[in-house]
């Protein structure tokens, strides 16, 4: 008798509907479930991290979404060129912003007819108090992003490891392959595991079977929330004026997402438990307040680039 065959439905944010199947005899996932030796985690190959990430159950939230943003990023390279992209064209922008109204003297345009001639000297020297402390602001920023695009180069790798050692999908093939495809994939992998392993090992996350729903509602945890809270009129974000017409950009969803969502999920992708206790209330909606007020501030100082570049 073939070994059974599992198979779930779900329906994810485009509104298409999803299933996810999987024979356990398939010899991909035979080759790929099996287990490191024990080694130092710093020695481990990114196939093996990413086999020890996906069995770790204290992070499967963090783990499925990353794998979902390297399906949508089209993989490990163009998420990394796309980040270092991003970054250069903000460095472009504040430099040229800061040149053209910091270091120009404009009085001189129309009469002078070379550009050495109109730079001002030294012209950072003369900045305003708010203007040098915004460009110190910004250049702490910009570092910050840039280590952290560095740091989460491994962390990519290792997804590229999962999807093309474990899953069997190549680099090649990732703007391609369907998305239900890969659930598919990994719905199946978590079979043979619990087949191959369930008297091997006492991992908990082996514990249980995976389905494509599981998946699903792990990766839009935060939006399903965010979703939450406008559907309960728990956010108002209509323009005084505009009737109550909802308006929702791309900044304000940015705001909402610092100041809520990471205020109630820790890293893992799990609410805080904080939250559980009604004793906590007032704390938790003083530090609310101050996120808020923290955004205000920030969004004052960067109002001029937020409406021309977003």
């Amino acid at each position: 008798m073939p070994p059974p065959r599992h198979r779930s439905q779900a329906t994810y944010g485009d509104g298409r509907i999803y299933s996810a199947s999987g024979d356990a005899s398939t010899a991909w996932s035979r080759r790929s479930i099996r287990q490191p030796r024990a080694r130092d985690s710093t020695a481990l190959s990114y196939r093996e991290r990413a086999l020890r990430a996906w069995r770790d159950a204290k992070h499967q939230d963090e783990f499925f979404c990353r794998v979902y943003a390297y399906y949508t990023g089209k993989g490990a390279l163009t998420l990394i060129l796309t980040r270092v992209l991003q970054l250069a064209t903000l460095l472009f922008v504040v430099a040229l912003s800061t040149f053209v109204f910091g270091c120009i003297d404009h009085a001189k345009v129309r009469k002078q007819k070379s550009l050495s001639a109109v730079v001002i000297p030294q012209c950072t020297s003369h900045f305003s108090l708010p203007a040098t402390l915004f460009l110190w602001a910004f250049a702490a920023f910009w570092a910050a992003q840039l280590v952290r695009t560095v740091l989460d180069i491994p962390p990519l790798l290792e997804i590229r490891a999962f999807f093309t050692e474990v899953l069997g999908v190549q680099p090649a093939d990732i703007g391609t392959v369907a998305w239900h495809e890969v659930v598919n994939r990994m719905v199946t992998l978590r079979e043979v595991e619990i087949r191959e392993y369930r008297n091997l090992t006492k991992s908990r996350i082996l514990g249980y079977r995976l389905t494509a729903d599981g998946i699903i509602n792990r990766i839009m945890r935060r939006e399903n929330y965010m979703l939450a809270l406008f559907n309960k009129d728990l956010l108002d974000i209509s323009v005084p004026g505009l009737g109550k017409e909802q308006v929702l950009t791309k900044a304000l969803e940015w705001n909402l997402s610092f100041c809520l969502m990471n205020y109630l999920f820790d890293e893992r992708g799990q609410l805080r438990r904080r939250f559980l206790k009604e004793s906590n209330r007032a704390i938790l909606s003083e530090g609310l307040r101050r996120r808020f007020k923290f955004m205000a501030i920030i969004n004052m100082m960067f109002a001029p680039f937020i409406v021309l570049f977003l």
